[in-house]
């Protein structure tokens, strides 16, 4: 296992803690990063962190991201994680989804790539009730 406290730099497959490794995607930012978590039964959770940041890109990898440092990287990072996401019992987890943040990526009609959500069902009601303002 990689030690942070070393300094050490990550390469694809660096096995960060147990059962998680890293997959590098360079092109958001120097040094990003996606981490595969391994799962019972051979299933996978890829978080994706900054690779994708809205699920229209998945479909349109081509498109960029503004925040992203170098178009080109991420790009070019984005096809193989693309294929790797498509894999079967392969999840995710991408913060910029919103509130769907939990899914699978898999392949519609026309072959396109689609987010198909988790399913999650509300544990708390919201924190702050919001009133229309007076007119």
């Amino acid at each position: 296992m990689l030690s942070i406290k070393t300094g050490g730099h990550l390469g694809d497959g660096a096995e960060i803690w147990p059962g998680v490794t890293a997959l590098v995607t360079p092109g958001h930012s120097p040094g990003h990063t996606t981490y595969v978590i391994a799962a019972s039964g051979g299933r996978h959770v890829l978080v994706l962190g900054d690779a994708f940041h809205t699920p229209a890109q998945l479909a349109h990898p081509e498109w960029p991201s503004g925040p992203d440092t170098d178009t080109g990287a991420v790009l070019k990072a984005r096809r193989p994680l693309l294929a790797r996401l498509l894999l079967p019992r392969t999840h995710a987890f991408a913060f910029h989804f919103g509130d769907q943040a939990f899914g699978r990526v898999v392949r519609d009609g026309t072959g396109a790539a689609r987010w198909h959500p988790a399913p999650a069902r509300k544990l708390l009601p919201p924190p702050v009730r919001i009133s229309p303002f007076p007119r």
